[in-house]
């Protein structure tokens, strides 16, 4: 019987495809939940290096890969986003995926090299240069030709249906775990209404990043100047509201998402300052008047979704997000809800805020 291909060979079996050299180092990159993603040093014949992101693409988050590549690759044709985001590597054949001895779809990026991410941060210089990014990245998209992306994850952030699977799974409780969720699950419940804040059909859709966690901005080494925006795969149609959410979730909370200390989980106003500030540089001339108003809403609509996320997840047994234990999911909720509590106590301070960005040139007033 054939022994299965070890991790090494798989790698380069695959970076093979797409012309790159020879294997000479690889390893783990990142800390994405849902793919699995590996940087693979090549040496070509002449000597020279290149580096390549590889991606095993989750087919389980991801059933319509079809989607996701149609739409990523008119993202990274887009001549208004070239240099902003990653190369989209091509087979000699000019297919973009290709498939291991299993049978598991993979993609290749050029990596990017002279960069780095960050997981957490506490400095408002990087946090508004993150934002900016954002904000560009949204106002470069404005200009894409052609039919509405499609949807690969219909739904992402319908936050009544977030809901809906959240009870759905609470009244299931498959796995037992209801029980040691009760606080959590009395938490959400108070917040239902939460899921009318922000509604499709009442602010302009926008395409937008709609996963906007600062891990997904690459940062220039030494300067730490944002050079491109990453993680494209659910890039579609959305609110403005959404993306500047999401990074006020991730990106002004200087503990991890998954710490074991949620208590110090906390909205820092020095960090919202700023990623507004960024915001508004990057995407202020594209808002409107009900979208500059749907911003702080946004925040606390993002923590919300996640949380119900994580504890749908916790609750059906973490078959959608990556865990390391069979708590770290629960960590992941307890992180959001107190996060949560820090935006409602602070929402006035954050309303003032949005309302002196509004008030500079670069907030379109």
């Amino acid at each position: 019987m054939e022994e299965p291909r070890s991790e090494a060979a798989t790698i380069a079996a695959v970076a093979a495809r797409y012309r790159a050299g020879e294997l000479a180092a690889w390893g783990p990159l990142g800390s994405g939940h849902i793919h699995e993603t590996f940087f693979a040093r090549l040496r070509t014949a002449g000597g020279e290096e290149r580096e390549l992101v590889l991606q095993r693409m989750n087919e389980t988050v991801f059933p319509d890969l079809g989607a996701v590549m149609e739409n990523l690759e008119r993202i990274a044709a887009h001549p208004d986003l070239a240099g902003f985001v990653p190369a989209l590597l091509r087979t000699a054949e000019g297919e973009s995926v290709v498939h291991d001895e299993g049978g598991r779809p993979w993609r290749a990026f050029d990596r990017i090299t002279g960069t780095v991410s960050f997981d957490e941060v506490d400095d408002p210089e990087l946090v508004r240069a993150a934002a900016r990014a954002f904000g560009e990245f949204v106002q470069r998209l404005a200009t894409l030709a052609g039919p509405p992306l499609r949807e690969p994850l219909p739904g992402f952030h319908d936050t009544r249906a977030r809901y809906a699977a959240f009870e759905a799974a609470v009244a299931r409780d498959s796995f037992g775990r209801a029980g040691p969720l009760r606080p959590e699950i009395a938490a959400l419940r108070e917040r239902g209404e939460l899921t009318e804040l922000l509604v499709p059909g009442e602010l302009p859709l926008r395409v937008t990043h709609n996963d906007t966690k600062i891990n997904n901005v690459l940062f220039e080494k030494g300067t730490r100047r944002a050079v491109a925006v990453v993680d494209l795969d659910t890039v579609t149609p959305g609110l403005l509201a959404w993306d500047f959410g999401d990074l006020v979730r991730s990106a002004t909370n200087p503990v991890a998402e998954d710490s074991p200390d949620p208590g110090r989980a906390t909205l820092r106003c020095d960090l919202f300052a700023a990623l507004a500030r960024g915001w508004f540089e990057g995407a202020g001339p594209l808002m409107t008047p009900d979208e500059h108003r749907s911003l702080v809403p946004g925040g606390l609509v993002m923590t919300y979704e996640l949380a119900l996320r994580f504890a749908t997840d916790f609750l059906e047994g973490d078959r959608y997000f990556r865990t390391r234990d069979d708590q770290h999911n629960l960590r992941r909720i307890r992180v959001q809800l107190q996060m949560l509590a820090s935006m409602e106590g602070q929402r006035a301070e954050l309303e003032a805020i949005i309302a002196e960005q509004k008030a500079t040139p670069d907030g379109n007033q």
